[in-house]
């Protein structure tokens, strides 16, 4: 039974299993790790802040048919003091990586393996609502890793660009007039 991992063996013994996500944010300034529990604790050698019940992340979905999800992560209960720090804080965060795992814990809230990611993504915008004086809340989208993969490296699909990098290439010439268009194949 060593074989075996320990989430495997406490669940065999009737062990009771908890479970909570972390997320590690790798802003310009430094990285920021949290976990969705009361108090910091040191997981695998890194201190992982509690948010507890004032931290939410939306569902995570995957990528089916060249879809890119996002993710939303919302930090409730935010100081006063935070709101101009974070309308200024989007160069901190864009194209920065964030990684979602998922812990188990025993019955005492130790952990009982390593931290499984179940969500790699690049941060892209970082905004702050605050209707009152009293409810302040920062609202962090994260891209999911290949989001952008589809776009040419500072190009377009067009005949300008293509011309651009290769003088005389006609291979985008009719681009534009074939949007939306319907093509009879074979023509007979």
């Amino acid at each position: 039974m060593a074989a075996l991992p320990s989430v495997v063996r406490a669940a065999l013994a009737g062990e009771v299993i908890r479970v909570a996500p972390l997320v590690f944010l790798d802003y310009t300034s430094g990285a920021v790790r949290c976990w969705a529990g009361a108090g910091d604790r040191v997981f695998g050698g890194q201190t992982w802040l509690g948010l507890g019940d004032l931290g939410s992340i939306s569902d995570i979905e995957q990528p089916v048919n060249g879809t890119a999800p996002q993710v939303t992560l919302t930090l409730a209960g935010v100081k006063p003091e935070w709101v101009p720090r974070v309308r200024n804080a989007q160069a901190e965060v864009k194209n920065r990586a964030c990684v979602i795992y998922l812990q188990h814990f025993d019955a005492d809230w130790q952990p009982l393996d390593t931290p499984l990611a179940v969500f790699t993504g690049l941060m892209d915008t970082i905004t702050i609502e605050a209707p009152d004086a009293m409810t302040r809340k920062v609202t962090l989208t994260v891209e999911w890793l290949f989001a952008r993969r589809g776009i040419a490296p500072f190009a377009y699909l067009t005949d300008e660009d293509q011309r651009g990098l290769f003088a005389g290439d006609r291979g985008l010439e009719f681009m534009a007039s074939m949007q939306n268009k319907s093509v009879i194949w074979p023509q007979g």
